[in-house]
């Protein structure tokens, strides 16, 4: 609820996601792809709710036949989430545990490897807080900006 609460408010929604920089507001353009990584059960349908919308994303998941099903959706694909990093200003994560998280945000191959400055990153994922203001502040010291 809260993230839902945080977005909505701040962002006006996924669907009509907005990015903030110094009190000002500006929509992300469609035609700038979003990343999306953990295309399970939640990740996957909002990921396709996405592409509906008229956004292009940038998909990368563990599981193959995810990544597909996206693809054949319209939706690129990415190796890593190093690489979703590299092509992308607004990265989605949507995963099951706390040690997922973790993973993708820092591993060798994860997202704050290849984070652009000024980059969001907003994370759906249900984990503890601990490891949300973890990565806040891993994110913050790249010039990102993380949201649980």
């Amino acid at each position: 609820m809260a993230f839902r609460y945080a977005v909505i408010r701040r962002f006006g929604g996924v669907g009509g996601l907005l990015k903030s920089r110094s009190h000002h507001c500006e929509a992300v353009p469609k035609d700038k792809p979003i990343g999306f990584v953990g295309l399970g059960n939640m990740g996957g349908h909002m990921a396709k709710n996405l592409i509906r919308s008229g956004y292009s994303l940038i998909v990368c998941d563990m599981n193959k036949e995810s990544v597909a099903d996206l693809k054949s959706n319209g939706a690129l694909s990415a190796d890593s989430p190093a690489e979703v990093a590299e092509q992308t200003d607004c990265i989605i994560t949507m995963l099951p545990a706390s040690d997922h998280v973790k993973n993708v945000y820092t591993s060798d191959t994860g997202i704050l490897r290849s984070v652009r400055e000024n980059a969001l990153l907003i994370d759906s994922s249900t984990i503890e807080p601990s490891v949300s203001q973890q990565v806040a502040q891993l994110a913050r010291d790249k010039g990102a900006d993380f949201f649980d």
